[in-house]
């Protein structure tokens, strides 16, 4: 091989090499403007009410791909929050989301969706009643709690 085809092999490899090295650091980058128009009475709406949301939040909105997002003091899409008894009203909205598509019905037995209940006998059970909290099942408590328990008696005897 001649010099000048080692040195142009030589060229093509180190930016090949590079623009492989700067790959991930690029495909991180956020390219997408949330700031036009079309957006904006949106953002007007979260700036007016940062006060009753608070001071962490973040706003995104989609459809197939994130077409909005807003973020308000320390939070980004990747901050991991409890949501404490946040569960019960997003697994209502989920149950009757299925609901109005025709998956499920209320008043389905839970033991057709999780045959465990048949086994405890607890095929009577429909979602209805999970939701409205009306099952009779009852928490126990767990055997430290029961230790601690103090116990009440109906008489002296």
């Amino acid at each position: 091989m001649s010099l000048k085809i080692k040195t142009n092999c030589l060229i093509v490899s180190t930016i090949i090499l590079m623009l492989l090295f700067f790959q991930p650091a690029m495909a991180q980058r956020n390219t997408k403007d949330y700031s036009t128009p079309a957006f904006k009475p949106l953002n007007d709406i979260i700036t007016q009410q940062q006060k009753a949301i608070g001071n962490d939040a973040i706003v995104m909105v989609w459809t197939d791909t994130l077409v909005f997002r807003k973020q308000l003091g320390d939070f980004s899409s990747r901050t991991q929050a409890a949501i404490g008894d946040a569960s019960s009203w997003l697994t209502a909205a989920a149950v009757m989301a299925f609901v109005d598509d025709g998956k499920i019905s209320l008043d389905d037995k839970v033991s057709k969706y999780i045959p465990a209940f048949e086994l405890y006998r607890k095929n009577y059970i429909t979602i209805r009643q999970c939701l409205s909290h009306q099952t009779g099942i009852q928490y126990e408590d767990t055997k430290l709690k029961k230790l601690f328990a103090k116990k009440k008696f109906a008489s002296l005897k």
